[in-house]
């Protein structure tokens, strides 16, 4: 006989795949560029492999180097035994990069946000997040038990009205947090990151900017979004970025002053509580911030496929969501239109995912494209076809 709790996750399955947002787990060997699935190649544009440094020889062979002098993991926690040498040498190097007094690395973007924003908030404090936030920043929040409130986007009336609002808290002083990615990952668009840093700095709200989806391959000498948008740590005091995508790894650091890195190293339970970043994985991300800073052709590269794809896109009409980044998405009026869009391209030998509730709204069904330095002209021309050729029979009901 069943018991309550497997009947009520059968129920939610079960709803779940009646709505078709059931998401499919693809197993694939090889690259993430040219991935094989089921025996088949394909050629992905889901990957966020930005710049290809995942298969970058220097980089390679960097984690297999560390592989025979520290082993596979750190095998102990930061504050224990688990920060090596080669954590302190990453921290150092994108302190430098970033131009910030100091860094600490976390083992996945997710532990990133959600431990700072909990270490950093209590429960009197205001959190205010634009509601197409990453989840980790929302559960982040959510996590810190402190009022969190959220907005549309820059020109939401109450972010306004609750930057100048009182907490619920009876103290005089009001402390406020405004998270944003810098860019979203559902739509590929640019936060209104300078508008966002002068309001916090006007009302001495603390702003946390989470870049993973620009540092590495935007703005100058790669340096991200807050060097693309000219932004200090005057107006942006503390930045995130994970190592999952430009970087072509995993993991994450945060950079901001001194202080507060040292007391996010004392308080942030995400970073206290778990293995440190594993050595391998800290050798090849060092190792790709310097192919970043020797090799600008991947970021050139890159930007040429961007600009192919809006271009081409805007030609022919393709409805896409604008955007000046690798994340280019197109709008799909229900679930299983988008659905059999998918397969076909499947079907020709390209990857590219849909995005379906409960990661957007049933109103922003797209199919996300991910472009990264590693397509070919010829690769993009192709895809924008399909996609313009059959676009309007998949748009078709069945």
């Amino acid at each position: 006989m069943k018991n309550m709790w497997t009947c009520r996750l059968e129920r939610k399955l079960a709803h779940q795949a009646q709505q078709q947002c059931i998401r499919d787990i693809l197993c694939r060997s090889q690259n993430s560029t040219n991935p094989i699935i089921d025996q088949k190649h394909y050629l992905s544009f889901c990957s966020n492999d930005y710049l290809g440094l995942s298969t970058h020889p220097r980089v390679v062979e960097a984690a297999k180097q560390a592989i025979d002098t520290y082993g596979i993991g750190s095998n102990s926690s930061p504050l224990v035994s688990g920060y090596c040498d080669i954590h302190h040498q990453l921290e150092a190097a994108l302190a430098e990069f970033t131009r910030r007094e100091a860094v600490m690395l976390f083992s996945t973007g997710y532990m990133a946000n959600l431990g700072v924003i909990n270490a950093l908030c209590e429960h009197n404090d205001t959190i205010l997040q634009d509601k197409h936030n990453h989840a980790s920043l929302i559960d982040g929040a959510l996590l810190s038990r402190a009022t969190l409130k959220r907005y549309h986007n820059i020109n939401d009336p109450s972010l306004y009205r609750w930057l100048i609002t009182k907490n619920r808290s009876t103290a005089a002083k009001s402390y406020k947090l405004l998270a944003s990615d810098t860019v979203f990952s559902t739509s590929g668009q640019y936060a209104a990151l300078s508008k966002l840093g002068k309001l916090c700095h006007q009302h001495q709200a603390f702003l946390l900017v989470d870049d993973t989806h620009g540092f590495g391959h935007s703005g100058s000498e790669g340096r991200g979004s807050l060097a693309l948008f000219n932004l200090s740590e005057i107006r942006v005091p503390l930045l995130m970025s994970g190592f999952g995508k430009t970087f072509g790894a995993s993991g994450a650091f945060v950079a901001g002053k001194r202080t507060t890195i040292n007391f996010l190293r004392q308080h942030c339970r995400t970073y206290i509580y778990t293995t440190a970043l594993s050595p391998v994985i800290a050798s090849a991300v060092y190792t790709a911030l310097k192919v970043i800073q020797d090799e600008p052709n991947h970021q050139q590269a890159l930007e040429n496929n961007i600009q192919q794809f809006t271009t081409c896109a805007a030609e022919i009409g393709l409805p896409v969501i604008r955007s000046t980044t690798a994340i280019q998405c197109v709008p799909i009026s229900s679930i299983t239109q988008a659905i059999r869009l998918e397969q076909y391209l499947r079907e020709k030998g390209y990857l590219a995912r849909i995005l379906r509730p409960p990661t957007v709204a049933p109103s922003k069904i797209c199919l996300r494209i991910t472009l990264n330095a590693l397509h070919q002209p010829k690769h993009i021309t192709k895809l924008i076809t399909l996609l313009h050729k059959n676009l309007q029979k998949c748009e078709q009901p069945a």
